[in-house]
C-alpha cells in the first residue's frame, strides 16, 4: 500500500510540473455539446458522449489533447477516436439484457430533452485534479491560456 502511495504521489507530481508548463494557447470557453446517438449507444451507464458545438470547437479541442501528447509523451492508439465524455457515476457492474434495454429506453426518452434545454456547455480552464477517494477531487493546476 505504501508503495501504491508513494507511486500515485510521484506521478501526481509529475504530471502537475508537466500540465503547469503547458498553456492551452486557445480562447476559452470551450464549448461543448451531447452527442445524444453516442450517449444514447453507449454501453456503460451514466456517460454524457460530448462533442465540440461546431467543427471550429471540435478542433480546437482535438488540438489541445494532440499537444497534451507531446508533453507526455506517449500516445493511444485509438487517440483520433477517443470520445469526451462526461461520468455522472461509475458502474459497478454490467447490465442484465433486460437492465440494458430500459436504461437505453430511459435515455431515447430523456436525452433529447436534455438536449432541448442546454445546447451547449461552456468549459473554462480545465483542471489538473488529484483525489484521495472518489468523494472529492483536488484541484491542483488550472491550466493557462
Amino acid at each position: 500500500e505504501f508503495r501504491r502511495v508513494l507511486f500515485r504521489s510521484e506521478c501526481s507530481r509529475i504530471v502537475g510540473e508537466r500540465i503547469r508548463a503547458f498553456h492551452l494557447e486557445c480562447q476559452l470557453p470551450i464549448r461543448m455539446k451531447v452527442d445524444g446517438t453516442r450517449t444514447i449507444e453507449n454501453p456503460r451507464a451514466s456517460t454524457l458522449r460530448m462533442i465540440g458545438v461546431d467543427t471550429e470547437e471540435e478542433r480546437k479541442i482535438r488540438k489541445i489533447r494532440d499537444r497534451l501528447v507531446d508533453i507526455f509523451g506517449f500516445r493511444d492508439k485509438q487517440h483520433d477516436e477517443y470520445g469526451f465524455h462526461i461520468t455522472l457515476a461509475y458502474q459497478l457492474r454490467q447490465f442484465t439484457l433486460s437492465e440494458q434495454a430500459e436504461y437505453r429506453s430511459i435515455l431515447e426518452k430523456n436525452i433529447p430533452q436534455l438536449i432541448a434545454s442546454a445546447s451547449a456547455f461552456e468549459f473554462s480552464n480545465p483542471e489538473f485534479c488529484t483525489f484521495p477517494d472518489m468523494f472529492r477531487f483536488n484541484i491542483q493546476v488550472l491550466l493557462a491560456t
